[in-house]
């Protein structure tokens, strides 16, 4: 059976994990997912042990339903490179931080000269216009910051990072910053945008606050 996102093409240039599981989502939706990486490889190849020194298990979650390409985006020819193929895709989707997209050239305006009606995706720890904007976010900094780590200092008696317990798969869980990506693009492509802009913004730290 085809996926309902059968005949989308994503250009995914997303690292770790909330990026690269939205677009693994994607991808078992049955969109044809592109994942760019550097020359070095993505960051969750080498995020615990795997088959292979470059492979990680996580990775091989992460990158699974995917096709790879490494370029470097400094490069001219690099960026040459992304941007045809960012011509052929439906989605763009970017995790990286507003003052890389804009050294790289690879705004929502910058893109959409490219393909004039792409969904393009930015999601970063914190949101575009505030001053923490340009902040690292890992899942740690956003536990902080959305209280999580507070909220287990009141239960347990110290500050700790949420971890579901590794006996119980039933256990409850915050809803995840990786769970948003996917969702909320899954309903841009279904619904089709057929007006207006179609640049979506997910900050963590307001993913983290639901």
């Amino acid at each position: 059976m085809a996926g309902a996102l059968k005949g989308i093409r994503v250009l995914d240039l997303t690292s770790v994990v909330m990026g690269p599981m939205a677009t693994q989502i994607l991808g078992d939706l049955g969109a044809d997912v592109i994942t760019v990486e550097n020359a070095r490889g993505e960051t969750n190849r080498a995020m615990g042990p795997g088959p292979h020194p470059d492979l990680s298990g996580t990775s091989l979650n992460l990158l699974r339903s995917k096709r790879n390409i490494a370029l470097d985006l400094k490069h001219p020819d690099g960026r040459d490179v992304l941007m045809r193929l960012a011509a052929t895709c439906d989605v763009f989707v970017t995790n990286l931080r507003p003052s890389s997209l804009g050294r790289l050239r690879l705004t929502y305006d910058e893109v959409r000269h490219a393909r004039p009606d792409v969904v393009y995706c930015q999601a970063q720890g914190f949101p575009a216009d505030t001053d923490r904007a340009n902040d690292p976010a890992y899942d740690d900094i956003i536990q902080s910051a959305t209280g999580v780590a507070d909220a287990a200092r009141r239960a347990y008696g110290e500050p700790r990072r949420y971890r579901r317990p590794p006996h119980s798969r039933r256990a409850p869980r915050p809803r995840l910053m990786c769970e948003q990506p996917p969702c909320g693009l899954a309903g841009v492509l279904l619904c089709r945008m057929p007006c207006g802009e179609r640049a979506v913004e997910l900050g963590g730290r307001e993913c983290g606050d639901a």
